[in-house]
C-alpha cells in the first residue's frame, strides 16, 4: 500500500495548490501504476476521474495481492488472498 500513500501525498499536495480544482483531480497509470490508480480510486474520494493503462484479469486475486497484510486480517499476503485466488496461479 506504500504506492497508494505516496499517490494520496502526492493528491494532497496537488489539490493545495490556488490553480488547481479540488473537484477535478484525475489520475493516470500504466502497468503497475494502472492497478495502483484503481486502488487509490476506490479508497480515496478525492479521486474524480481515473486512466488505467492496465487490464485486471481476476479483480479478487488482483484486490488481495493489492491488500496484502495491510488488510487487518492476518500477516501473509498468500493467506488473505481468497480461496479461489490461492489455488489459481
Amino acid at each position: 500500500m506504500g504506492r497508494v500513500a505516496d499517490l494520496q501525498a502526492a493528491i494532497t499536495v496537488l489539490g493545495l495548490q490556488a490553480q488547481v480544482d479540488e473537484d477535478r483531480i484525475g489520475i493516470y497509470g500504466t502497468s503497475h501504476g494502472g492497478a495502483t490508480v484503481v486502488w487509490t480510486a476506490a479508497i480515496d474520494t478525492r479521486v474524480k476521474c481515473v486512466v488505467s493503462c492496465v487490464g485486471i484479469g481476476h479483480g479478487a486475486r488482483w484486490g488481495a495481492r493489492c491488500a496484502g497484510p495491510t488488510n487487518g486480517t492476518n500477516s501473509s499476503p498468500g493467506q488473505s488472498r481468497p480461496r479461489e485466488a490461492r489455488h489459481r496461479r
